[in-house]
């Protein structure tokens, strides 16, 4: 009989390949709508069915552990953070898909100054480097790393606040390219959910590295004090 630990690490290397195959998914998603790449468009949309296989498997994985060694402690959270991260995985490749979805949308001869106006080259490289510094420091037990993808999602968010602005400037300027806009604004919107995901994944590292979520202080206005 197999001891757990070979189980969880035959866990953790089939949620690394899958973090390989959505990182894939993503660059290629970008390189069809910046290459103007209908059949890599195609290809990606394809492929999703790869993406969400993989996830079927690695929680098929986690019920088999479960049934067969009713683990307890930190093997226990191995399971529960591999069942949370492939579903964020899937996601992010759901993601990937649509942005794909969106390309088809948009005309072929579309002005690409609309990509450099809502930074999304930018964005893109932001929610990659996300996604391979939680892939470090999910392979590498990497705390640092893990915690250090907070301030990236950041980015993402006000990149994409920025973005809806910047939109609405470019549709007054020119009312015949609105579906593009908001096609491409719907790119924006898809990007950065990929980063809310990453650093979803990010906190199931640190939850599995420490047994606990780090502590969030909800954002808000500061209660004035009362006069009384």
């Amino acid at each position: 009989m197999e001891l757990i630990e070979t189980k969880l690490d035959h866990l953790q290397g089939r949620v690394l390949d899958m973090v390989r195959l959505v990182k894939s998914q993503v660059q290629k998603s970008k390189d069809a709508l910046f290459n103007k790449d209908e059949a890599l468009a195609d290809a990606v949309i394809l492929a999703d069915e790869e993406v969400d296989e993989a996830d079927v498997k690695i929680n098929q994985n986690c019920e088999q552990i479960l049934a067969l060694f009713n683990p307890v402690a930190i093997d226990l959270r191995v399971i529960l953070t591999s069942i949370k991260i492939s579903l964020s995985l899937e996601r992010i490749g759901d993601h990937a898909e649509g942005i794909c979805y969106s390309f088809k949308e948009i005309p072929e001869d579309f002005n690409p100054a609309h990509l450099e106006a809502l930074k999304i080259s930018e964005m893109f490289e932001t929610a990659e480097t996300m996604l391979e510094d939680f892939s470090q420091a999910l392979k590498n037990k990497d705390l640092k790393l893990a915690k250090s993808i907070y301030k990236k999602d950041r980015f993402l968010n006000k990149a994409y606040a920025k973005s809806v602005k910047t939109a609405v400037k470019l549709i007054k300027q020119d009312v015949a390219e609105a579906n593009t806009i908001l096609q491409l604004l719907s790119v924006v919107r898809k990007i950065e959910r990929m980063g809310d995901l990453t650093k979803n994944m990010s906190l199931e590292v640190i939850f599995h590295l420490t047994g606990k979520f780090p502590n969030r202080k909800p954002k808000g206005k500061k209660k004035k004090k009362s006069s009384e």
